[in-house]
């Protein structure tokens, strides 16, 4: 609660003294006595306060006033937490060789539970998936549902699509299509172990559509022995803002995921709402029922006796 004009209370401890002083005054000038109708009912110890009570009611009724002429407001404050969601298109290669042991149990496998545990961290996401081998398809589109998106990504098998061939132009430029809201940020993570040889799209121009449409673009490559054009996939996230890595192994591919992970987080935008509640008019009516009930007992109750 604040108080907008403070200054209004200094009055009332002055207030308080000057009818202490005039109630004294006014009692050595008359004698105020329970009405005899009354009387009877009245126990002699409440006599007091009853012959007080109109001086008190009065006191009281000009305190609240002057609280009320301070505007005393009741403030509630609300922070809310507004977090921006981003679109992200994960991009797997179901190439043929996939299935080399050089991570374990093998580089499909290792990729997948990789990305699975990815997915279980951006619950204020929407994610997707792409596919490709000699061909390249959207697996699952963005989608909240990450359940969903999990065992579609637990079920895939090399022969999924077509392994003989990797068509990395036409994989990404699928996940473009899907990157569609300008409003949001998008991103795209690329994983293969191989060589573009398939596909009717160069992956450059596809790098440059995704550049024209502030996609960024996070490629990683996988294997021990390197059969995939590093600086092809290199100039594919220089060129878009984004990170190319090399995975030679499960651990360092975990940490890629856990890197990414951290570099794209949330926006967090914090709003705050006040809302205002005015207390005097609840004051007021205190007062006023306080100055009633003295008149009340002024007039029926209390005889004044000169």
């Amino acid at each position: 609660m604040i108080i907008v004009y403070p200054l209004a209370l200094i009055f009332i401890p002055l207030l308080i003294f000057w009818i202490l002083k005039l109630t004294q005054s006014r009692h050595q000038a008359s004698i105020l006595l329970p009405n005899t109708s009354q009387l009877k009912k009245l126990e002699k110890k409440s006599h007091k306060w009853l012959i007080n009570s109109p001086i008190i009611l009065r006191t009281l009724c000009i305190c609240l006033c002057l609280l009320a002429i301070s505007q005393p407001q009741k403030i509630d404050s609300k922070q809310h937490n507004y977090k921006q969601g981003i679109n992200i298109m994960m991009i797997l290669d179901l190439s043929q060789s996939m299935l080399e042991q050089d991570l374990l149990p093998n580089r499909l496998e290792a990729a997948k539970k990789t990305m699975r545990q990815f997915i279980k961290k951006r619950s204020n996401d929407q994610l997707g998936l792409v596919v490709f081998g000699q061909d390249a398809y959207t697996s699952c589109p963005l989608t909240t549902d990450l359940s969903l998106l999990d065992t579609f990504v637990s079920r895939f098998t090399i022969g999924t699509v077509n392994p003989y061939g990797t068509a990395i132009g036409l994989a990404i430029a699928t996940a473009i299509n899907r990157l569609n809201d300008p409003k949001q940020s998008n991103i795209a993570i690329l994983l293969t172990d191989g060589l573009n040889n398939a596909g009717n799209i160069d992956p450059i121009t596809a790098t440059s559509l995704a550049k024209e449409k502030n996609i960024k673009l996070y490629t990683i490559g996988v294997g021990k022995n390197k059969d995939y054009n590093a600086d092809l996939l290199q100039a594919i996230a220089s060129n878009t803002n984004g990170v190319f890595y090399e995975a030679k192994n499960t651990k360092a591919l975990e940490e890629i995921y856990k890197e990414i992970d951290q570099l794209e987080r949330h926006e967090i935008k914090q709003t705050h709402r006040f809302n205002t509640t005015e207390l005097y008019p609840y004051i007021l009516t205190v007062a006023i029922l306080c100055l009633l009930l003295e008149l009340i007992l002024t007039h029926l109750v209390i005889v004044r006796i000169p």
